[in-house]
């Protein structure tokens, strides 16, 4: 089984309902989205620090840290608190229980499943990748049947990048990479450990 960004969460998972003989997680092993949408709130936070002008003025007055964790905070606190199938925050609807399944999920959990899970996982996230954090993979890095890969300069699609990675110009970032081919590190390192299984 193999599973991208939240499809990394849902591989994970499904090692307790399935007979997987291994999984491949691509950009989201060892997290879960609440952590994640604070990492990358986090990075939008260390981003605007260099920004220049009325905008950079303006973000870095209204995104604090503490800010940040209040309001991925008051998102899954709303989601606990709705009895309806969507509701509204932040200028946005969400899924309620979408967002009450994810809340029911920490990091530590997904960590935990991959500890007695009995197979083989390979686990790749690029150092470039702003949408999930390579560094929660050290967490699991011990493990004998558990292989890492975090390749640098390697983005949240698997793209090798030029530059820094760029959280507010994500979408512009992801359109301009993915004209390119998957990074041959990536592949070559899936096509090593499939091999081996």
């Amino acid at each position: 089984m193999c599973g991208h960004s939240e499809g990394a969460m849902i591989a994970t998972l499904l090692t307790k309902t399935e007979e997987l003989c291994g999984i491949i997680l691509l950009g989201g092993a060892c997290m879960g989205l609440k952590e994640a949408l604070q990492y990358q709130n986090y990075l939008v936070f260390e981003q605007v620090q260099d920004m220049k002008g009325i905008l950079g003025w303006y973000l870095r007055k209204v995104l604090t840290k503490d800010r940040i964790e209040k309001q991925v905070t008051d998102l899954f606190n709303r989601a606990s608190k709705s009895n309806k199938p969507r509701f509204f925050y932040n200028g946005g609807f969400f899924n309620t229980k979408y967002m009450q399944e994810h809340a029911s999920l920490s990091d530590e959990e997904y960590i935990s499943i991959l500890k007695e899970y009995k197979g083989k996982v390979l686990a790749i996230t690029g150092m470039a990748d702003i949408q999930a954090d390579y560094r929660k993979l050290d967490s699991v890095s011990s493990i004998d049947d558990i292989t890492i890969y975090t390749p640098e300069k390697v983005n949240h699609v698997m793209r090798e990048i030029d530059g820094e990675p760029d959280i507010i110009n994500v979408k512009k970032e992801y359109k301009k990479v993915l004209k390119k081919d998957i990074h041959q590190g990536v592949k070559d390192t899936i096509k090593k450990w499939t091999s081996q299984l």
